[in-house]
């Protein structure tokens, strides 16, 4: 955990000198130097050190003995057949300008970093806390869960045009997500929800449905399932049913629904990125109820459990008194809090974790 604490202090220390808290509007600046810490942890990380990742660099110097073609056709050995071929073609495209495999992990960081501060420079009201938000939550897993968290980035890039509506560009992005982890097509819904009406018809309609799939979940979907037919990315999570079965996940996301519905009051048409986010986070709290009893369906709620990242700033905008500053510190305190809590099982992966020798790059 020395790396989550060092990369903490960091941060709060460049809200401070840069005073980031003051922009609404933040600059390229503000935003680039706030992300700078992770990416620079996330690019240079040992990756023989990080669980799951020495699959991903044999992977990526293997790519100099196959052609675009086999990719392509699917002539590849059995161990490539797991990985989407839009992973394969962008680990080929970069092989074959820079082999050294340690630039899998530099550029693929750019991608997802580069997107995080777009949305946060476009949407967040306060990109340190935003900032902060993102190393408590997902940042931990993506520094070994490489393929879905690029493919949670691209995802973010389609948030613009579910607002403005533009179809087209919304499904062009979210499909190139899908090329490189298949499990982003639980994003592609989101474009019709975001159109619905927030009224009391909305919510009792959403709560039914809710109710329907973890009644079905939990009595028809786990004894109906061949896990046989999935690979071993799931049949991990498979294995590890025991460990689900509670609602912890579930009662966290609540705390976190009522938070944003007592200072945005979704009830009273909020409209643009707020209203997004708002459905975004009550899609996270139907899932983690599945999630509660269908093993693997956690890896679905990545895909929307980020939009605290931008949803809990844009909460502090309607706060006008004097305890903003201890609201504030309140909630860094609660994500600090999660961090410790999902850290005993994120632990295992970077238990050996350093960083690489910059001479041998």
């Amino acid at each position: 955990m020395s790396f989550f604490w060092s990369l903490l202090i960091i941060l709060l220390v460049l809200a401070l000198l840069t005073k980031s808290g003051q922009h609404i509007k933040p600059k390229w600046s503000v935003v680039i130097l706030m992300m700078l810490p992770l990416w620079f942890v996330r690019s240079f990380v040992d990756g023989q050190t990080v669980a799951d990742v020495p699959e991903y660099l044999d992977i990526y110097s293997s790519m100099s003995g196959i052609s675009y073609s086999d990719i392509i056709t699917g002539n590849l050995h059995l161990e490539y057949i797991e990985y989407e071929k839009g992973w394969l073609f962008f680990n080929k495209v970069l092989q074959s300008f820079f082999p050294p495999q340690q630039y899998l992990l530099i550029i693929d960081s750019v991608i997802i970093f580069l997107a995080y501060a777009y949305v946060i420079k476009k949407y967040s009201y306060l990109p340190w806390l935003s900032c902060v938000i993102l190393l408590c939550t997902i940042y931990p897993q993506s520094l070994f869960v490489l393929r879905q968290h690029t493919a949670m980035a691209i995802c973010m890039l389609s948030i613009p045009f579910i607002i403005e509506r533009k179809i087209y560009y919304f499904f062009s992005i979210v499909t190139v997500a899908v090329l490189f982890h298949n499990t982003a097509v639980v994003f592609y819904p989101l474009y019709f929800m975001s159109s619905l009406a927030k009224n009391k018809k909305f919510y009792l309609y959403y709560a039914i449905l809710t109710l329907i799939l973890f009644l079905f979940a939990s009595f028809f979907l786990n004894k109906i399932l061949d896990y046989s037919l999935f690979t071993k990315d799931y049949m991990y999570y498979v294995e590890r049913k025991t460990s689900y079965g509670n609602l912890t996940g579930s009662i966290i996301v609540l705390f976190k629904i009522c938070f944003v519905y007592y200072f945005l009051r979704p009830n009273l048409n909020i409209d643009g990125v707020s209203k997004i986010l708002w459905i975004m986070l009550l899609i996270s709290f139907s899932i983690s109820l599945l999630n509660s009893t269908v093993p693997f369906i956690s890896r679905l709620n990545q895909y929307f459990s980020y939009c605290e990242i931008l949803l809990i700033p844009l909460c502090l905008k309607n706060v006008r008194h004097a305890s903003k500053p201890f609201l504030v510190c309140g909630i860094v305190i609660f994500y600090i809090a999660l961090t410790l809590y999902y850290s005993r099982w994120t632990q295992p992966y970077m238990a050996n974790m350093k960083l690489i020798n910059f001479l041998e790059l």
